[in-house]
């Protein structure tokens, strides 16, 4: 059936990367990509926001 709300779908992304040799947790990938998706969230809906994690050892 069709939507009587809106013919469309929209989306909000959050994306994280890491250099796949660094000694981060996958926990610690999906926080920050959680922490992003709320940003895009919080910016209105309907975007994306794509963090780079920068881990120093």
């Amino acid at each position: 059936t069709c939507s009587k709300v809106s013919p469309y779908v929209t989306v909000s992304l959050g994306v994280s990367s890491v250099i796949p040799t660094l000694n981060l947790s996958t926990r610690t990938l999906l926080i920050d990509a959680d922490q992003a998706l709320y940003q895009a969230k919080e910016q209105g809906r309907d975007g994306v926001i794509a963090h780079r994690i920068n881990y120093v050892c």
